[in-house]
């Protein structure tokens, strides 16, 4: 009795997970190169296979729009950021860089422990390797639009 039970939880919430991950078809490259203030971008495509009422879209991963590094190259902390380097080349923004992340604030060990699930997984998320350096871009946009994207 008690494992048809288990056995019945266990297909319920496969199908409800199942049913929330909806999959996606990341092409190459976008065709499309855009051009900035900085240098020209391209990104990456994205479809989404079951839902069809969404749209395809864009996304450009980590543009710069400042910078840390002053003239000299010495680093501007606590000071406002200087306009990033421009590049000459097409520069790929298909990728997330996910391995770095901004400083957060941390969590105390008594506060993680009254915390709730949803707070311990995220906390549990950003122990890597984190930069002050975090500013960067992302965009979504939609492919099918007419607007200027920056």
């Amino acid at each position: 009795m008690i494992l048809n039970i288990v056995m019945f939880i266990f297909l319920v919430l496969s199908c409800l997970i199942s049913c929330t991950i909806a999959p996606v078809n990341m092409q190459q490259h976008v065709e499309r190169v855009i051009e900035t203030t900085d240098g020209r971008i391209r990104g990456v495509l994205v479809e989404f296979l079951q839902d069809h009422k969404l749209k395809k879209i864009e996304i450009f991963f980590n543009i710069p729009y400042a910078s840390l590094k002053g003239v000299r190259g010495n680093v501007l902390r606590f000071m406002p950021p200087s306009s990033p380097s421009k590049w000459k080349y097409i520069k790929d923004t298909s990728k997330h860089n996910s391995s770095v992340q901004c400083p957060q604030k941390w969590l105390s060990e008594s506060k993680l422990m009254n915390s709730n699930i949803y707070e311990r997984v995220r906390e549990a998320g950003s122990i890597r390797k984190q930069d002050e350096e975090c500013l960067y871009l992302n965009l979504f946009v939609s492919s099918q639009g007419k607007y200027k994207i920056i």
